[in-house]
């Protein structure tokens, strides 16, 4: 019996534990890589979506700078007795009015009577042909290198 236990004790202590605490190398580099990979899916993600945001913001503000400019315009063209353009100047003759539309091209603004009326615009014209009023307007150009237009052509009433 004595050499029993004198056999179970050197059996007991003779088995020891591994040291289980912490990770081995292998483990650190896989797990380094797959939370690389994620990150850069993540990161590239949000960077796609940033620029996509980004774009459609120009996108929309021209629009909406070339939606006031045309619908000013044309509002004004279709109530006026006269279209006259001098230079640069688009000046439209109403029976209660003369309304002056101009392009500032350093600023890219479009000017109604000298006062601000809308940004973002790279080109603005009018030329008149007999009762017939066309008008250009084209916007800057977005992040990637699109812009919108607008052209029209307006017949004037006869009389007023």
């Amino acid at each position: 019996m004595m050499f029993l236990r004198h056999r179970l004790k050197q059996s007991c202590c003779s088995i020891k534990m591994k040291n289980t605490k912490g990770f081995t190398l292998i483990e650190l580099i896989v797990v380094l890589t797959v939370t690389t990979i994620l990150l850069g899916t993540v990161i590239s993600v949000l960077l796609l979506s940033i620029d996509m945001y980004k774009t459609d913001e120009t996108k929309s503000a021209n629009q909406d700078s070339l939606n006031i400019v045309s619908t000013s315009i044309e509002t004004n063209i279709r109530r006026a007795s006269a279209v006259n353009v001098v230079g640069t100047e688009c000046q439209v003759v109403t029976s209660t009015a003369t309304n002056i539309y101009d392009l500032d091209s350093t600023t890219k603004t479009v000017s109604l009577n000298g006062a601000f009326l809308a940004d973002r615009i790279e080109s603005f014209s009018c030329s008149v042909s007999g009762n017939t009023v066309s008008v250009q307007i084209s916007t800057i150009n977005d992040r990637q290198g699109s812009h919108q237009s607008y052209n029209t052509a307006i017949v004037l009433r006869k009389g007023d």
